[in-house]
């Protein structure tokens, strides 16, 4: 079984679930507090945008949003909650990194556990197809499970959660020509997890 098809079973049975802890109606925090400072600007890029809270949220702010996400179960949720809010964002079920439908568009990226979730030979593809789809200068908002969450015992035994180092983070943008801006290690309220987890927050650009 290819990883796609591994990663598309894994959400089908996710999204199967009624109450789905990443159904969320709120945006990120996150998200909302880089929106309310002026830090998401242009055209918008929600990767691995799952049921489209952060798209739905920054398109009622006025930004022109595509939300993409490789589980139908996640679009479909999304496009029923754009019909909903009468909100116009345009949703593709598609894996980020076969996405050739635009190039050189996107002036802002939110990846909320998109990049976390791959392995890392395919974590250089996406990088790859974000510097195709992303104008120079561009803006990638990077939230990523940190690995103080392993060395400080935060995650579950046997959980096999992602654990991603900042050294794997600037060696692997710096490679296709993004510059790491800022990145800090923060402990979010993690929707699918009862208590908090490290993430790491990035500020990435394009050159």
């Amino acid at each position: 079984m290819s990883d796609r098809a591994k990663l598309e079973g894994f959400w089908k049975k996710q999204y199967s679930q009624e109450d789905m802890p990443f159904d969320a109606d709120e945006p990120d925090k996150w998200i909302q507090c880089l929106a309310e400072n002026g830090q998401i600007r242009g055209r918008v890029l929600d990767s691995g945008c799952g049921p489209g809270r952060n798209a739905l949220y920054l398109s009622g702010l006025g930004f022109a949003v595509l939300g993409a996400d490789i589980s139908a179960a996640a679009i479909a949720r999304a496009e029923e909650k754009a019909r909903q809010k009468n909100l116009s964002v345009r949703f593709i079920t598609a894996d980020i990194c076969s996405l050739y439908a635009v190039n050189n568009y996107f002036d802002t990226v939110i990846d909320i556990g998109c990049f976390h979730s791959l392995a890392p030979e395919h974590q250089d593809y996406y990088i790859e197809a974000l510097t195709r789809l992303c104008r120079p200068g561009a803006t990638l908002y990077l939230r990523a499970f940190c690995d103080l969450n392993i060395s400080r015992k935060i995650y579950p035994d046997g959980c096999g959660w992602p654990a991603i180092t900042e050294s794997r983070i600037r060696t692997a943008f710096h490679a296709y020509r993004w510059e790491v801006k800022q990145i800090i290690p923060q402990k979010i309220d993690l929707l699918s997890f009862k208590g908090r987890v490290y993430a790491w927050l990035a500020e990435i650009q394009k050159e």
